[in-house]
């Protein structure tokens, strides 16, 4: 058995003269011959063979001259042909180690190459390169230069050592091990080897590591993880082969073993990926779980995962998912526990028509460990305030958190009177210790205790800054959902304020009056001290020290960073467009959107004035829109100039240009979409007459009817069009067509959408399964089992189709006892939660109806 690891080898190509060793190209068999030797010569086979491949040649004269030796500048040619050796950038420093060879020597890149792979070297600082070599030498190139000693022999040679270096010994046991010599008595390791026998141990050496050699691989692909497909040269077949270590995601090459040989490194056909899977599902607790995948998957929520019971399929209604900091794992919680004894199959949808499923097998054992910890309690607590509850975990055998649905079996005992039966602590006094154990009692009255731990009354203290702000009050509601932190002040005359939270030790927000701040550099600005007003001088970074000081003793203090920026002040005005053209007859005029920019590309209050020179050119500017009319202005370009009144201005071109003749007729006043959750739901249409630029000519007053028609082609009720106005409000989402007609005629059609961008509330089940009286109110049930993600909302219909009319009827609501599955399709949603008005109750559908169990009893 061999497990082998090859350096690159090439045949090797040598070609002997009485001084430099020639590089000879292979030859065949007939074109090679020496007059010196023939096929009676013990080593003429060998000779040819190494002649034939280009290793060695003969003389000028014909001769091969087998028993010359061969010196060590002409092996160092050998190896380095022969590996492949690259010559080295800096061959005279790698030749610095000698002291007899320099970069103008016959050997002097070969000799620098396999010093420098560490194949061949001299000794004492010399090369000796015109020194022979000896037959423990030779030993020794040929197993670092062909890697010998990593061929494991069947059997260890009975070699004499008696006359070998010690430096060479094990070498030359390594040829006899492997048969490459024969001379085990005595291996004459000090004579130099001829011509001849070098041949006859090149040969030697190359068929055996020809034997041993790893059959060359032409390609390799990932099959999966575990497994690559390997087409070897030579074989008919590809072979599946296992790995020892998984693929890693996005690998491009791969090392395996295969028939004791060992291959690293191999380059993959293909880059692998890793197919995403679930690896294992764990309980938390009955109603959470931690899931981990093979490899990372980023943004996993809710909507992507669906947990069904494999023998029921009952639906797990999924609370949350929360992605670990590395995405390989998520938590999931249920809105109910999982059922013990069940089986669940998760599917994750990860897009692109990919789907990964896994079987879970969920079993809840009893209580089987009580985790009690030292801890501290809150001290002062009196009658009337809410008591500490001692914290406590219990655990089943297999780890999972069932505290939730045992806790009712749990009591506390403790030499402390204040501490109750269930763990709540009053009226213990700063500094006050005590002991307490936690004891769950089962069904069948078995006890589990836990340690007896220490309970430490501490009265609450500011341990973090868990948040601040600058705002322009003193008084900011850091729970509030709009909420966001700013870290800037502003040198102008509206005050800022440091806002801070705090919270203790407990994990509560802690108040104090006695909090205090302190600018760390007063030349960027002064903090008032009670209030936290940050008055500027100028710009820059502001440490600010906020501490809490109770009895005069400073008891907490951190140091946050606010940017003060300079006065916000008009910068730029952004124009929609820099550039517009006019029709002379036009007095409706064009309209430019207006934005008036400070100096950090924020919008700015301020007003723009439009100046037209002395144009006869209209321009007013009104919250944001800027109007330009023709007025009287005469053919031409023109200049309006827009300031803020400071050194801010801009520029629109104004074209006026006289129209041409009727082209077309333009309908004016219809948005290409009309969105239901804005407050101008009114278009009002006119219509004129354009030329070919669009260019206005005159506007058609009399006459005019305009029609609305839907997708279908029907014509919308009455109240939707009232002359040239549309009532946008009266429509539902879609499309639509405008048809309007001049004295009978059809002169314009055009299409409008209306969009509704309300954002409706989320309507999901918390629960498969529900249970009912017969007289109860089914609505109601379902209500309790369904979560709305806004809480305004309420549930004021639902729409469903039940599997037996008998138990529960889906057209009157009826019920009956007995059980069977409904099929919800629908709510009808109050957005707002206001039963007395009925214009924001909206219809939220399923996608696919979701299947409800419904138990209903007498």
């Amino acid at each position: 058995m061999s497990n082998n690891k090859f350096r690159k080898i090439a045949v090797p190509a040598m070609a002997a003269s009485a001084s430099v060793l020639a590089v000879a190209p292979a030859v065949s068999a007939q074109d090679v011959s020496f007059t010196d030797i023939d096929e009676s010569y013990t080593h003429y086979d060998n000779i040819m063979t190494l002649a034939e491949q280009g290793v060695i040649s003969g003389y000028p004269d014909g001769e091969f001259k087998p028993y010359e030796s061969i010196t060590r500048g002409q092996v160092a040619v050998m190896l380095a042909n022969a590996l492949e050796l690259e010559t080295p950038e800096d061959v005279g420093e790698v030749l610095e180690a000698y002291n007899d060879v320099d970069e103008n020597s016959d050997y002097a890149e070969a000799i620098a190459a396999v010093t420098e792979a560490g194949v061949f070297q001299g000794s004492d600082g010399e090369f000796d390169e015109w020194g022979n070599i000896t037959r423990e030498q030779m030993a020794t190139v040929l197993v670092e230069g062909f890697n010998l000693n990593d061929i494991e022999p069947e059997q260890e040679a009975e070699l004499n050592r008696d006359h070998i270096s010690d430096s060479h010994v094990e070498n030359v046991q390594t040829l006899a091990n492997l048969g490459i010599t024969n001379q085990l008595n005595d291996f004459q390791a000090y004579n130099d080897i001829r011509r001849d026998q070098f041949s006859t141990f090149v040969v030697l050496t190359q068929n055996v590591v020809a034997e041993n050699e790893a059959p060359a691989v032409e390609s390799a692909t990932a099959v999966d993880a575990d497994t690559v497909e390997v087409q070897f040269e030579g074989q008919e077949e590809a072979v599946e082969v296992e790995l020892d270590e998984e693929l890693e995601d996005g690998a491009t090459t791969v090392s395996f073993e295969y028939d004791g040989h060992t291959y690293e490194e191999v380059e993959l056909s293909e880059e692998f990926v890793l197919q995403p899977a679930v690896e294992s599902v764990s309980a938390v607790t009955p109603s959470e779980v931690k899931v981990n995948f093979n490899k990372p998957i980023e943004d996993v929520t809710e909507d992507d995962l669906e947990v069904v019971d494999t023998e029921s399929g009952a639906k797990q209604y999924v609370s949350s998912v929360s992605s670990s900091d590395d995405n390989e794992s998520v938590t999931v919680e249920f809105y109910d526990n999982l059922e013990s004894e069940s089986t669940y199959e998760f599917t994750f949808d990860l897009g692109e028509e990919q789907t990964v499923s896994y079987q879970y097998d969920f079993e809840l054992g009893t209580v089987q460990n009580v985790e009690f910890e030292d801890q501290a309690v809150l001290a002062g607590q009196a009658e009337g305030d809410t008591p500490t509850q001692l914290d406590y975990k219990l655990y089943d055998a297999n780890g999972v958190d069932i505290t939730e649905e045992n806790s009712e079996d749990v009591t506390f005992e403790s030499p402390y009177s204040d501490i109750t039966e269930n763990g709540e602590v009053l009226n213990m006094d700063a500094g006050t210790t005590t002991t307490v154990t936690a004891v769950y009692t089962g069904e069948n009255g078995q006890k589990v205790e836990s340690d007896e731990i220490t309970v430490t009354a501490e009265a609450a203290e500011p341990v973090e800054l868990s948040n601040w702000t600058v705002a322009e009050s003193q008084s900011v509601d850091f729970t509030d959902e709009d909420y966001e932190q700013d870290t800037e002040a502003y040198s102008d005359d509206t005050p800022d304020y440091l806002n801070v939270e705090l919270k203790d030790q407990f994990g509560d927000v802690y108040s104090s009056d006695n909090v205090t701040f302190e600018s760390l550099d007063d030349s960027v600005a002064v903090v008032d001290k009670n209030s936290g007003e940050i008055q500027a001088f100028e710009t820059g970074s502001l440490p600010v020290k906020v501490s809490v000081n109770e009895d005069d003793e400073e008891v907490f203090s951190q140091t946050v960073e606010v940017d003060v920026k300079a006065e916000k002040v008009a910068s730029d005005i952004e124009l929609e467009q820099n550039s517009v053209t006019l029709s002379t007859q036009d007095d409706v005029g064009v309209d430019v959107d207006a934005t008036v920019l400070d100096q950090y590309g924020n919008e700015f209050e301020s007003a723009i004035t439009a100046d037209v020179g002395d144009s006869e050119l209209t321009a007013n500017y009104n919250s944001g829109n800027l109007n330009v009319q023709a007025g009287d202005a005469e053919e031409g370009t023109y200049t309006v100039e827009l300031s803020t009144g400071e050194d801010v201005v801009e520029e629109l071109t104004v074209t006026v240009e006289q129209p041409g003749e009727f082209a077309e007729y333009e309908v004016r006043g219809l948005e290409d979409t009309i969105d239901l959750n804005s407050d101008d739901l009114t278009a009002n249409l006119s219509v004129v007459a354009v030329d070919e630029n669009g260019l206005y000519i005159e506007e058609e007053t009399e006459n005019l009817n305009v029609t609305v028609k839907n997708e279908d082609g029907e014509e919308v009720s009455d109240e939707v069009v009232e002359g040239t106005t549309i009532n946008a409000g009266e429509l539902s989402t879609g499309d639509y067509t405008v048809e309007v007609t001049l004295d009978n005629k059809v002169i314009k059609t055009s299409e409008f959408s209306v969009v509704d961008t309300t954002e409706l509330p989320e309507v999901s089940f918390t629960s498969s399964n529900l249970e009912v009286a017969a007289d109860g109110d089914l609505l109601d049930e379902i209500t309790e089992n369904v979560d709305i993600s806004d809480e305004d909302a309420s549930i004021e219909g639902v729409s469903f189709v039940s599997a037996n009319d008998d138990v529960v009827n889906d057209e009157d609501y009826t019920l009956s006892a007995g059980e069977t599955s409904i099929y919800v399709e629908s709510f009808e949603v109050d957005v707002d939660g206001d039963p007395s008005t009925t214009d924001d109750v909206e219809t939220i559908e399923f996608d696919n109806p979701e299947k409800i169990n419904v138990n209903v009893t007498e």
